[in-house]
Formats: C-alpha cells, structure tokens, sequence
C-alpha cells in the first residue's frame, strides 16, 4: 500500500511540469464558456453532476442530473446536444425520468467503433434517504449498474 503511495506521488512530481505547461497554453487561448444549466432556471430547481463526451461525428453531448432538493427524492437526466463544438446548444432533452425515483450520475461512453452512445447510470427509490442507503436499511437498495444505449450520432 506504501509503495502504491509513493509512486502515485513520484508520478504526480514528473507530471506537474507538463500540466503547468498545458495551463499556461490553455489560458492563452480562446476558450468560450457557456453556462448550460443554471439553478433556480428551467424546469427544475438544481442541475448537478455534469458529464460531457464527444460522439464519433464531433457532435457534444452535455448531460446532468435535473433535481428539485437533495440527493434522493424525483431526480431525473437530461442531455444537450451542440454540433458546432459548444458554440450553441440544442433544447435539454430528458433521457430519463421514473417519476418520482432518482435516476443519477451519469457517465456517458462513446463507442468510437460503431458510435454508439452508452450511459451507466444508478437508481434508487426515491423515498429512501442517504443515511438509510448507505446504511443498507433502504426500502430498495441503490443499483449502480443501468446501462441506457443512447443513439448513434
């Protein structure tokens, strides 16, 4: 376990000048920020826990968790879409909604070979708080694993 330490660390040392070095670009160039979600905008309260990929043919793809409160309770996923590399964005679109249940953390995978779009994603029932996930005493446990095939660009 130390030595896992240690070499994640020496790791690190070697890599900082590289990445003070792709900062220092970065901030030269053009970067355009655009703000896709805001709280208290739309049609939800919060949009938390952002994803982004880049399909096969350069289309983005912006995803988030939309929710009313906290961590359990009505959570559901929304997707945007821009075809001219963040310029502009298409209207949200919801992926997944099972009323009243979290649907959340979404982690997008693009299949660069046949441009299919994955998404793994969790689940739980949404009167089952936090504590009582985590502490195994949920109505229904957390499911990790729902695997969505999105579309092909």
């Amino acid at each position: 376990m130390m030595r896992s330490g240690i070499l994640t660390m020496i790791a690190v040392v070697f890599m900082m000048p590289m990445i003070g070095t792709a900062q220092s670009k970065l901030s030269n160039a053009n970067i355009q920020k655009s703000v896709l979600w805001e709280q208290g905008k739309g049609k939800y309260k919060n949009y938390r826990i952002p994803a982004v990929v880049v399909t096969k043919k350069g289309t983005v793809l912006a995803f988030c968790e939309a929710r009313e409160a906290g961590d359990t309770g009505d959570i559901d996923l929304l997707v945007k879409r821009s075809k001219d590399n963040g310029k502009t964005w298409s209207e949200e679109l919801l992926v997944w909604n099972d009323e009243q249940n979290t649907c959340g953390n979404p982690c997008p995978v693009v299949d660069m070979e046949t441009g299919r779009i994955w998404m793994v994603t969790s689940w739980n029932d949404g009167k089952d708080g936090e504590t009582a996930i985590v502490n195994k005493t949920s109505r229904s446990p957390r499911l990790p694993l729902y695997v969505i095939l999105m579309m092909t660009d």
